[in-house]
């Protein structure tokens, strides 16, 4: 009996090896298939040659095959590798796991850029050459980034299909990886609906018994909270479902409210999906997990329909006769409630990692609108230079309204992370290193501290603000490489209470919105290379104890309406020529003596009139000639006008009139003579002439003559004459 058993279990098993040659004999099988995860059959095979010395060695990741027979003829064909090899007195054990498996293996820590998880999957599996058949109803959203955390390329990608609420599982012959999200896409059982028994018996067909179902308490309620810097004042807070027994998370994983309404019913889907599960064991031998098993409960109503095998765990063994050669276990869910597979955390990046700014060739600032920038983390191996190995990241600026300083591409920075995993890092600060060392002089110029940047591109200048802290030393240094703007919206005082120098190598203006004040406790000195021009809108005022203005060449002072000058004591020494020139009027107010002394000559014109004003006496000494040109001439006296010549000659190109408005007179200390063609003398009333004692009176009608008359002739008259 126990031979038929070794054959029946032999018929049903089968397995083989590249690089095999030797025949070998199932005597023993433990397999278990299971949702999201690689299938793993231990195989216990005796050897046809027990003495055989066969290397075991080259089997490890060789290609192998296990074939199972059902009751009904249909084959079952599994492709895998050999995982393990155990040595055993007369036997080996085998592990088999599907191509797949290796995807556990391989640990890796890099970033994927703008994919959402099923692409992920896909470039994952291609680079294990592993087939993928997407049937998944809703396309998940792509994200900024997501980076594989020292993790397996299959834990990795569970976890991302998880948090979406995709499941995945390999087909029946282990070749193909499936992504599901939707009941209608995992396959059916083939065959007849499994009645469902209490015991196992010794009834002919597959059955399913031992079948216990497991309800549980279900979450009533998960509600999420998340944040997206593009739109802090948005209530992200979302929910789903509504009960007493709820849960909340944050981050919840997503950007808008409407996005995390969905994953909001996903997590309460993953955590109703288990509130009723069913176990059992069958004597069928085409389960596999994510499959939808049928049931035919009899008695047992609520197993009637279909399920979901979440889990198969297959047996054979060599037994007694009566013993049924295989056996399986399985773990199902109702087929009609949404099954979401459990989520794993992600691993944490603890404490902060450095990175190194990067952007395109040539680019040494890159950066977008809100001043993120793309790092290369020093655990990327497979990201480009070019700045395309990072989504954008967020740049802590220090604590102020104003304050904004850019990462240059090639620094190397601190980088934190933020949430749960390592998806969202942010660069925290910069990192001097030896090929970008410190910009002072250390350890010698320890005592300066400061801030600075650099020209861009290409370098070659730089803006500075540096502290120097040398005690007895101390100070601040402002440099500017190009330009330099202040702007004070109020009032700016400075207060220096040493010296203060202004060096301007080009032009400098200064402008004065109202009133501009200045006031030195000294002495003030201009010095100006070339021209110096003061213009005044309205009055220009100076008040000196005392002024010297001293010109080598040339100095003119023109004045477009009144020009005063008010002092005490006024000298003005011109060395060589000066012009006034007054478009209106001038007038200058002297309270005390005036003197201007000329080296050489002086003139004054005046466009329209000229006026001199004087309060008291006025003197005018010439040494030399005087002379005065002008269309008319007009000389007003209020009282006595009086000249005094050496001696006077005045000519008229044409007539001369003098006019008096009171009495008229002539005094002559010698001979006065007038010379003239013709002389005429008029007088409206009397004319009277008097000479050496006599006198001629002409009133209008006579000629009284008094006095001597001496003649030519010998006649002597004396007396009054009267002609009428």
């Amino acid at each position: 009996m126990k031979g038929a058993a070794e054959m029946a279990l032999a018929q049903i098993f089968q397995v083989s090896v590249d690089g095999l040659a030797e025949a070998v004999r199932v005597t023993r099988l433990v397999g278990r298939e299971r949702l999201d995860a690689p299938f793993s059959f231990e195989i216990t095979c005796a050897l046809s040659d027990p003495s055989s010395e066969t290397d075991p060695l080259p089997l490890i990741t060789a290609a192998a095959r296990l074939t199972w027979q059902g009751p009904s003829g249909r084959e079952r064909a599994i492709d895998a590798v050999v995982d393990a090899v155990k040595i055993q007195p007369g036997q080996w054990v085998l592990t088999l796991v599907p191509r797949a498996a290796a995807c556990m293996d391989a640990v890796d820590h890099r970033i994927f850029v703008d994919l959402d998880a099923i692409e992920i999957a896909r470039a994952l599996l291609e680079e294990h050459g592993i087939a993928l058949d997407v049937r998944v109803g809703r396309a998940p959203q792509k994200r900024a980034q997501r980076i594989q955390q020292f993790e397996g390329d299959l834990e990795f990608m569970t976890r991302l299909l998880a948090e979406e609420g995709i499941t995945w599982f390999l087909d029946p012959t282990g070749n193909t990886c499936i992504l599901t999200d939707r009941i209608a896409a995992h396959p059916e059982i083939e065959g007849d609906p499994l009645p469902v028994r209490e015991e196992a018996g010794m009834e002919a067909g597959e059955s399913v018994y031992r079948a216990r179902l497991v309800e549980r308490v279900a979450l009533e309620e998960v509600a999420l909270r998340d944040y997206d810097f593009e739109k802090p004042m948005l209530d992200q807070g979302v929910s789903a479902g509504a009960g007493a027994r709820r849960v909340y998370d944050y981050p919840g994983g997503y950007l808008d409210p409407a996005a995390g309404q969905r994953v909001a019913a996903l997590r309460l889907e993953e955590a109703r999906a288990r509130r009723r599960v069913l176990h059992g064991e069958t004597n069928a031998r085409g389960l596999f997990a994510g499959a939808v098993l049928t049931l035919k409960g009899g008695e047992r109503e609520e197993l009637d329909g279909r399920w979901l095998l979440v889990e198969v765990i297959h047996e054979g063994r060599e037994r007694e006769a009566e013993e049924r050669p295989y056996a399986a276990r399985f773990t199902a869910i109702p087929a009609e409630i949404p099954y979401r597979p459990e989520r794993s955390r992600a691993p944490r990046l603890g404490g902060v990692q450095t990175a190194v700014v990067a952007g395109p060739r040539g680019a040494e600032i890159h950066t977008e609108e809100h001043g993120r920038v793309r790092v290369k983390h020093r655990w990327d191996r497979r990201g480009p230079d070019d700045g395309t190995s990072s989504a954008w990241t967020r740049v802590s600026q220090p604590a102020t309204s104003g304050a904004l300083f850019l990462p240059r591409a090639g620094w190397e920075v601190l980088v934190g992370f933020s949430g749960k995993d390592g998806d969202a890092p942010v660069v925290l600060g910069r990192l001097y290193n030896r090929a970008a060392p410190p910009p002072a002089a250390l350890p010698r110029e320890k005592v300066v501290s400061a801030l600075g940047t650099l020209t861009t591109p290409g370098g070659g200048g730089r803006n500075r603000l540096a502290t120097d802290d040398t005690a007895g030393d101390e100070g601040m240094i402002f440099e500017a490489s190009s330009d330099y703007n202040e702007r004070t919206e109020n009032d700016k005082v400075t207060a220096v209470k040493a010296d203060d120098t202004w060096a301007v190598g080009g032009a400098r203006k200064l402008t004065v919105g109202r009133v501009f004040e200045q006031s030195v406790a000294g002495a003030q000195t201009y010095s100006v290379g070339g021209s110096r021009t003061v213009e005044a809108g309205a009055q220009i005022s100076l008040s000196a104890a005392s002024e010297s203005v001293a010109i080598a060449a040339l100095r003119g002072v023109r004045t477009g309406g009144d020009h005063t000058t008010a002092c005490a004591t006024f000298t003005r020494i011109v060395g060589g020529g000066e012009a006034q020139a007054a478009v209106e009027h001038q007038q200058r107010v002297v309270k005390g003596g005036s003197l201007v002394v000329n080296g050489g000559g002086w003139s004054s014109a005046a466009a329209s009139s000229a006026s001199v004003d004087v309060g008291g006496v006025s003197t005018l000494q010439i040494a030399g000639a005087k002379s005065v040109a002008c269309s008319e001439y007009t000389l007003t006296a209020k009282g006595l006008l009086s000249e005094t010549y050496p001696s006077r000659k005045l000519t008229a190109g044409g007539a001369i009139t003098e006019t008096f408005s009171a009495a008229g007179s002539y005094a002559v200390g010698g001979d006065m003579t007038v010379e003239g063609s013709d002389i005429s003398i008029e007088s409206s009333g009397t004319l009277t002439l008097k000479a050496g004692g006599v006198v001629v009176k002409m009133s209008p009608g006579k000629i009284e003559i008094s006095g001597q008359l001496r003649g030519d002739v010998g006649s002597v008259e004396s007396g009054t004459q009267k002609h009428e």
